[in-house]
């Protein structure tokens, strides 16, 4: 049985905290790439939440360090904390890149890859409240099979994606589109990471 003290739960809190930051950034970049006109507005606004991440990472970090017992290994805790930073930073940087890159018009696929960040993100957020069950009765497993299952969707789509980009005769235009494809393509693999992890740590307590 886990008996989790008040200190110890805080980790499954920073946890959520995290995931639902990194979810309402990914619906901020989905209506980035809807309303080019506001880009500059919703990349500051975007911006804070990637700051706001930061200083998760940091106070999660201290509470690591000063964390005499953890309820899951020091070393998943951490990298958990990383890999979510990692998922906000990409999402800030394809947010960035539609200014970088002055974009001045969408494609289909790239709302179709933000769509799927929403997705697997609120998927994200569900595998981290289920989290801390671990050791009850949850659905950890079926969380991590859908976000497998977006981002095996995902990859598809990115392959697809840039064998069609290839056709463009404008190389100005894929060497933009194949940056800002990349970096939605890797904020899906991060969080397929993250459940990797938790996979993990569900068959250590299993």
């Amino acid at each position: 049985m886990f008996n989790f003290n008040p200190r110890e739960d805080k980790f499954f809190v920073m946890f959520i905290d995290e995931a639902k930051n990194i979810h309402e950034s990914a619906i901020l970049l989905k209506k980035g790439f809807e309303n080019l006109d506001n880009k500059n507005e919703i990349a500051k606004l975007l911006g804070d939440l990637e700051h706001k991440g930061d200083l998760m990472v940091h106070d999660n970090i201290i509470e690591l360090n000063n964390a005499f017992i953890t309820p899951i290994d020091r070393e998943d805790i951490f990298r958990i904390i990383k890999k979510m930073d990692n998922v906000l930073d990409d999402i800030d940087s394809a947010a960035n890149r539609l200014i970088m890159y002055d974009i001045k018009e969408v494609t289909e696929e790239s709302l179709e890859m933000c769509d799927m960040i929403i997705e697997i993100t609120s998927e994200l957020l569900k595998l981290m409240e289920e989290l801390k069950k671990i050791g009850k009765r949850n659905s950890m497993v079926e969380k991590i099979r859908e976000i497998n299952a977006i981002e095996h969707k995902g990859d598809k789509l990115y392959r697809r994606t840039i064998t069609n980009l290839f056709k463009n005769t404008d190389p100005i235009e894929i060497i933009k589109w194949k940056d800002i494809y990349l970096i939605l393509e890797n904020t899906l693999d991060s969080c397929e990471q993250i459940a990797a992890i938790v996979e993990g740590v569900v068959m250590k307590h299993a």
